[in-house]
């Protein structure tokens, strides 16, 4: 196949690229039309980006632009400057970029774009074309191209490809089957990129061409290296990320990306994923709204740097394990457990399934912490479970089997330490691992800090389970005395945070239907920040610095759920919060 125009490079990253960039930044909401454009995409298509209503998307950029005191050109002007569109463009219309498939799997795909027209014959006699709507060359910022009338928009395409577009012009608007069921979603979007299922299979034969070739690169490395251990390991990489791509390829169908934002400017960004029929996940069924914990429940109302939980389906415990499994075999030589057993193998899977298996549900909470703390510590969480005490002592052996399997690695000493403990008079246990005796370098003594930093003054990871009723356990990382307030706040039932007015502003723009929540506090990552940032530079500079505080706003939150053989994934990002974002930008700057 010829290589394309430079139309294609040139059009396609002016109108596609800069656009998508901007309407990230901006973009605005009109339903009327969505649908439209995406009957013209092709049943075969690889995948196609849709923008919608280019003049609002121009006066929400002029705000985005006010809010954040930067300059920006205005997006109409641009466009229309660029290409020469003139009279009879519509620029309240929708705008497509498509892709088709080329020769080949290795081809160039092939582009064509929809512009929006009120009026084609004088859209066309602006840039010169045949104004009777037929197949015509003209010359858009010095390329020539194809142009032709399809509907109520004007087709272009790059000009080896005619007989391409010729079939394009004859076959009738029709929806895409395979959006179909995102139909709803879609209209609410104000622009969404899609991989069809075309798409998505070519990417997952490239992937999986492009890991066999870098394996036989680290083989051929291995067989001529001095230090053979080091490409053993990389051969090992690439087999759990071909592990992960052949999972995904036998899920997925297809997957796509939205942006909306509201009239209140919040804004959603959004994925879609199509599992196909043969998927697993998609068989394990949907997991319903009232099987999810009253979220956040246990944890009271103070500053944290993120919180979320969800529902643990009974019939995911033992396709989780057999993942996290395979995940480590995999990656046996990176681990140091290529001598590993068969028996030992299935005793390492088993201890998932029961670390999983008994519990309905999860919640849980990072906090900024304090100057001293380590910076892996202060993470709490509240499990629900059908007993809380035998889930307890079923903890404990999975753990001393997992530790006896994981010391057994020629590589790390991985190996838990599981120690019953009582903790404000609740049964309960500790488990810790020597992070500092697996990750220390005697010849590298300045990253011992760094270790002490993460983990405290032994290097040591801790974390606690409690079982605090009969229903609920607690779980903490690092000071176990700080573990007490949580039993206490369990025991009250606090709902706190749930409470919170800004966590509730949040939560009210994220689907109600979803059972998996997740908030992520800006002030929050702030502070922590803050604390990492002086950690670092005290170590190495012995300077500190003060962070702005950011202000009072609603969390981001985001969501999760599987309904209809569909992953269904959302971002928020609250108004409040983008100004609130706006006015610590200007902080920092008068600082």
């Amino acid at each position: 196949m010829t290589k394309p125009e430079p139309f294609t490079q040139q059009f396609a990253c002016n109108l596609s690229c800069g656009l998508l960039f901007l309407v990230v930044a901006f973009s605005h909401t009109r339903v009327l039309g969505a649908e439209k454009v995406f009957d013209y995409v092709p049943e075969d298509a690889l995948g196609c980006v849709a923008f919608r209503n280019l003049e609002a998307l121009d006066a929400k950029v002029q705000k985005f632009s006010e809010l954040f005191e930067m300059p920006m050109p205005a997006l109409l002007a641009f466009i229309q400057i660029t290409t020469g569109f003139g009279e009879g463009f519509n620029t309240q219309g929708d705008v497509l970029l498509a892709l088709l498939p080329g020769e080949t799997l290795t081809s160039m795909p092939i582009p064509f774009v929809l512009i929006p027209v009120t009026d084609y014959a004088k859209f066309s006699e602006s840039i010169s074309g045949d104004q009777s709507g037929e197949i015509c060359r003209v010359t858009i910022a010095g390329e020539d191209v194809l142009l032709a009338q399809k509907g109520t928009y004007a087709m272009l395409m790059n000009i080896e490809n005619e007989e391409t577009l010729v079939h394009l012009l004859q076959a009738a608007p029709a929806p895409v089957a395979a959006l179909k069921p995102l139909d709803p979603w879609l209209v609410k979007n104000d622009v969404t990129i899609t991989i069809l299922p075309s798409g998505a299979k070519i990417l997952f034969e490239l992937g999986n061409q492009g890991l066999v070739e870098a394996d036989k690169v680290s083989t051929t490395q291995d067989e001529n290296a001095q230090n053979a251990e080091i490409f053993g390991s990389m051969q090992s990489v690439m087999a759990f990320y071909q592990s992960v791509l052949y999972f995904v390829s036998q899920e997925v169908e297809m997957a796509s990306w939205g942006l909306s934002i509201d009239g209140e400017q919040n804004i959603c960004l959004s994925k879609r994923v199509i599992l196909n029929k043969k998927s697993r996940i998609s068989q394990a069924g949907a997991i319903r709204v009232d099987q999810s914990p009253i979220i956040f429940s246990g944890f009271a109302d103070q500053p944290f740097v993120v919180a979320g939980g969800g529902p643990i389906p009974e019939n995911w415990a033992t396709g989780l394990a057999k993942a996290s499994s395979n995940m480590i075999r995999s990656m046996k030589a990176f681990y140091g457990l290529e001598d590993l057993s068969e028996d030992s193998w299935k005793d390492l899977e088993q201890s998932y399934t029961t670390m999983m298996q008994g519990l309905d549900s999860a919640t849980m909470i990072m906090l900024p912490g304090e100057e001293k703390d380590p910076l892996f510590s202060n993470f709490y969480s509240v499990a629900a479970a059908s007993n809380a005490e035998e889930y307890l002592d079923a903890y404990q052996e999975a753990a001393k089997t997992y530790s006896r399997i994981m010391s057994q690695s020629t590589h790390f000493n991985m190996e838990y330490v599981v120690e019953p403990k009582e903790i404000a008079g609740k049964p309960g246990c500790e488990l810790s691992i020597d992070i500092a005796s697996m990750m220390q370098d005697p010849n590298v003594p300045q990253f011992n800090w760094m270790l002490e930093s993460m983990f405290g003054e032994d290097g040591k990871l801790h974390y606690f389970i409690v079982a605090t009723d009969q229903k609920n356990l607690a779980i903490s990382m690092g000071d176990p005395e700080k573990t007490t307030p949580l039993l206490a706040d369990i025991e009250n039932g606090e709902t706190g945070l749930s409470r919170n007015k800004e966590v509730q502003m949040t939560m009210e723009h994220l689907p109600s239907t979803a059972p998996w929540k997740l908030l992520i506090s800006p002030a929050g990552c702030v502070t922590w920040a803050e604390r990492f940032a002086n950690e670092l530079l005290s170590n190495l500079t012995g300077q500190t610095m003060d962070f702005p505080e950011f202000p009072n706003s609603p969390p981001l939150g985001a969501s999760l759920q599987i309904v209809d053989a569909r992953i269904e994934g959302d971002l928020v990002w609250p108004a409040e919060t983008l100004q609130a974002l706006a006015d610590y930008i200007k902080t920092c700057q008068e600082q």
